[in-house]
Order: C-alpha cells, then structure tokens, then sequence
C-alpha cells in the first residue's frame, strides 16, 4: 500500500510539472513550419500603447515590439492571469510603463496594476528563437502573407471612455514554394491603418489555441504532447511493476 502511495505521488509531482509547462506556454512566442499552401490562424488580445486616442477601426502589422518594459508588463499580467481577470487593472499597468503613469481615469485605484509594473521589473526577456525569421519579415520578403480578420474592440463594464482592449484572428499563409518556419512574437505590435488611433500589443488569446495544420511543426505543442507520452508511460510502467510485485508474493 505505502509503495502505491508513493507511486501515487510520483504521478502528482509530474502531473503538476506538466501543469507549469502547459501555463509557461501561454505566454511564449508563437512558433510554427508551414509549408508551401498552408496557413495557419492566431487568435490575438490587443492593448492599447497610446493612451488618450480612440481605438482604431482598422489595423496593421504586425511590427516590431515596443521597448522591453512595456512587454515585461504585458508577460507579467499574463503570467498573473490579470489579462482575463481585470482587464482595466491589466491596461493601467501596460500605460504605466508607456507613459510613466497608471492613468486611472475611471478612478477605480490601480493596487493591481501596481503589483503587476512592479513585479514585471523582475521578468526576463528569452530571445527569439534562432531558428525561425520574425513574421514580419518574412512578410517584407513575400514568403508568408497576413490577413487579419474578426477584429473587434472588447468595451470594459463600467469603464467609461475609448475601449482600450480588443481581439483579432491573424491568419498566416506560406505562398512560397519552400517550407517556413516564423515566429509572432508576444508584444507583437499591430498599428492602426490610415488614421490617428491607438497602436496595439498583442498576445496569443489564452482561451483560444491557435488553429495549426496537421503538418505543421509547432514546438511548444510538441514539447507538451511529448512530456504527456513520457508521464503516461512512465505511470504504467510503475504501475505494472507493482502488480507484478504482489504476483510474485
């Protein structure tokens, strides 16, 4: 009995492992192959940069990233859980490191806000990965092409004022004839098209995995599915042992 106990909490130790692995992973960069035809489709939340303006009607990009403050911020809020948690706390904080205030026009505090400026000046920044060129210039070179859809701005109860929030499907397509791998980097920035709004930050939409083509070769979802085959095989394995342990008594 004690030796199932252990093997039991064996099982917890890894189960949890695994849960760290699949939370750490929604904030990392999205990574992925496609191949000549193929696309793929990123669901996006976006931030505003600039307070004070209106929220855009039409976007662009993506670009690249604003200074590593802003996107510590946004990694941090993520890493919290505030981005579906509080919404205005999540966009003070973003503002804080934008303009060196928490801009807390609705006037309901920024306690939140300010645990998570504070705690971002801890995070640390991981490069890209080498092995993949930035999805905006893979775009420039006219490998891959983006097309934005669905994009919305997400209005906040009882927060008066322009929306500052807002969500986006990005669809990339390869219409080259070779494979390529890109990267959209979280912090990615997405501008407003043709008139004076604000620019956005993104990050892949917690609730909704990206749409990846059965061939595709997304690392983080291998990563994960790999570590599940190793724990599943490595709780039977312990398992049987046991049976065949008290068949042998």
């Amino acid at each position: 009995m004690s030796r199932l106990l252990h093997i039991l909490g064996i099982f917890a130790v890894l189960v949890g492992a695994l849960g760290i692995l699949v939370q750490s992973a929604q904030a990392a960069d999205f990574v992925t192959t496609l191949k000549p035809g193929q696309s793929v489709t990123i669901p996006v939340d976006l931030w505003c940069l600039n307070y004070g303006k209106p929220f855009p009607t039409k976007i662009e990009g993506p670009t690249a990233r604003p200074p590593d403050e802003v996107v510590k911020v946004m990694q941090t809020a993520l890493k919290m859980g505030a981005v579906t948690s509080d919404i205005y706390q999540t966009q003070l904080a973003i503002w804080r490191a934008t303009t060196g205030e928490f801009k807390d026009f609705a006037n309901k505090g920024n306690d939140l806000a300010k645990q998570i400026y504070d705690a971002s000046s801890g995070m640390t920044m991981a490069p890209p990965p080498e092995n993949a060129v930035l999805l905006q210039d893979a775009v420039k070179d006219g490998s891959l092409t983006v097309k934005i859809e669905n994009f919305v701005e997400l209005p906040v109860a009882g927060v008066p004022g322009h929306p500052f929030h807002g969500k986006a499907d990005i669809t990339v397509e390869n219409v080259s004839k070779e494979n390529v791998t890109f990267v959209l980097l979280e912090g990615a920035v997405f501008n407003p098209f043709g008139e004076d709004a604000q620019a956005l930050i993104s990050h892949q939409d917690p609730a909704k995995p990206p749409e990846i083509p059965v061939t595709g070769g997304d690392w983080q979802n291998m990563q994960q599915m790999f570590f599940m085959a190793l724990v599943t095989a490595g709780v039977t394995l312990l398992l049987g042992g046991v049976m065949l342990n008290r068949g042998a008594r």
